[in-house]
């Protein structure tokens, strides 16, 4: 079974379970072995999804929704109807092949010119178990905007446990896993942010310290779970963060619940090599006009045909 594409969907159907989700795999035999499994389910493949997914054998979510497996790429194999609904595609770790940024920029076009206005390509990296991911967020602008797409956002997860068993907060695996976009490039907006989350990291070094020892002082006996110490470092360094990025380079959303789980959103970033004027125009085209707002409300709940798209699936 492609373990992501279907997690993708058991996340989406919880909320969306009228979304239609379709996972392209550039090799063949790869998508038809995927197809045949998603079909062919046996108990097993039930339980290597998570005690969540399912329950004695059953789907715990409603199924109006549906998924398929095809085989293709960046130009997306899809029937002619289908083209108008697809709000959103996730290409993980599909870019790394690609050399030049003239490619990525390119593959970039390409999809997001798939998509239904306002509709969002998710793209990005992550480490071979998922314990880091980086994230671009691009926005498809209304029809007959001046520039292709709108860099809204890249978006952050660490696992934070795994941290606290290595020593504590380092922003390491962060640059150890770019997106091919940024990853061993000289970007100087992206270098700039970097610097200065970890100077964020290092400043908060000391409140982190002092409001754990008086957590020890009056919580003992109640216990603190494995990774809470690193846990509230990278909260107070995300509002640090927040406190010391300039207007220039975007902004940090400081919500405690994404923090405390290791995500960390940066909206309005420069596009890496990008022209700032170029972007500007283009977000403020889409700000209050898309159909698909940039919170996580998404697309409304009323739609009858909405399509999701996993280009990473395996």
């Amino acid at each position: 079974v492609a373990v992501t594409t279907v997690e993708l969907a058991r996340m989406l159907w919880r909320s969306r379970p009228n979304v239609q989700v379709i996972g392209i795999e550039s090799d063949r035999v790869r998508a038809d072995i995927a197809a045949r499994s998603w079909r062919e389910q046996a108990p097993a493949d039930l339980k290597v999804l998570g005690p969540t997914l399912s329950r004695r054998g059953k789907w715990t979510c409603k199924l109006q929704g549906t998924m398929d497996f095809r085989h293709g790429g960046f130009l997306m194999p899809l029937a002619p109807e289908e083209r108008p609904k697809v709000v959103a595609v996730r290409a993980m770790n599909v870019l790394r092949q690609y050399e030049s940024l003239a490619e990525c920029r390119k593959a970039h076009r390409t999809v997001v010119g798939q998509l239904a206005e306002g509709g969002v390509l998710l793209e990005g990296s992550s480490d071979p178990i998922g314990d880091v991911v980086a994230v671009h967020l691009l926005r498809r602008p209304p029809v007959g905007g001046a520039e292709p797409f709108v860099h809204e956002a890249m978006f952050f997860a660490l696992n934070l446990r795994r941290l606290a068993r290595e020593g504590g907060l380092s922003l390491d695996l962060v640059a150890e896993n770019l997106p091919q976009l940024l990853y061993g490039r000289t970007d100087g907006p992206f270098e700039e942010f970097l610097r200065i989350w970890r100077a964020a990291v290092e400043h908060s070094a000391a409140a982190h310290q002092q409001l754990m020892l008086r957590q020890s002082g009056y919580g003992r006996g109640c216990g603190h779970r494995p990774g809470d110490g690193v846990r509230l470092h990278f909260v107070l360094a995300g509002r640090r963060l927040a406190e010391m990025l300039p207007g220039s380079l975007g902004e940090v959303v400081v919500r405690k619940r994404w923090l405390r789980r290791g995500w960390l959103l940066w909206r309005r970033p420069p596009y890496p090599g990008g022209d700032a004027r170029a972007a500007a125009r283009a977000r403020a085209a889409v700000d209050g006009t898309s159909s698909v707002q940039a919170d996580s409300s998404g697309p409304s709940r009323g739609a009858a045909a909405e399509l999701g798209i996993d280009a990473s699936c395996g």
